[in-house]
């Protein structure tokens, strides 16, 4: 029944919709793996990360991080092109969360891989470009 659930929202047009998925997978508490390639195929990145990282193979937990990683930049930048110059108070606390977020992943499951994080800062240094 889940997975017609979980279906239904990935397919929905509006974002509302697809924004419930990751919750409906939390309250549900179990993860078929139909449902990772549900958000995987309908681009869900915020349920598909968090069904990535739940799974806790270090393939789907790298791609978690990227993803998660994406889910920040296109936040960031649309609140960039959003606001012309820099965010409103409230869409920099989203942002925070967000990258608190990936940096949670990268130190629970990465915190000896230098190169990882090597990787998150060259990230951010790019990001430091649009400021």
């Amino acid at each position: 029944m889940i997975e017609l659930h979980i279906k239904l929202l990935c397919e929905s047009n509006t974002a509302r919709n697809r924004k419930r998925v990751l919750e409906e997978l939390k309250n549900y508490g179990r993860y078929p793996g139909s449902c990772l390639e549900m958000c995987k195929t309908h681009n869900v990145k915020e349920a598909w990360a968090f069904l990535e990282e739940i799974k806790g193979e270090s393939e789907g937990i790298m791609r978690a991080i990227k993803i998660k990683f994406e889910i920040f930049e296109e936040y960031f930048t649309k609140c960039v092109k959003k606001n012309k110059d820099k965010p409103s108070h409230n869409q920099y606390n989203k942002l925070k969360a967000k990258l608190a977020d990936t940096v949670r992943v990268v130190k629970t499951h990465f915190s000896t891989n230098d190169s990882l994080w090597f990787q998150l800062l060259e990230d951010l240094l790019k990001i430091d470009d649009y400021i």
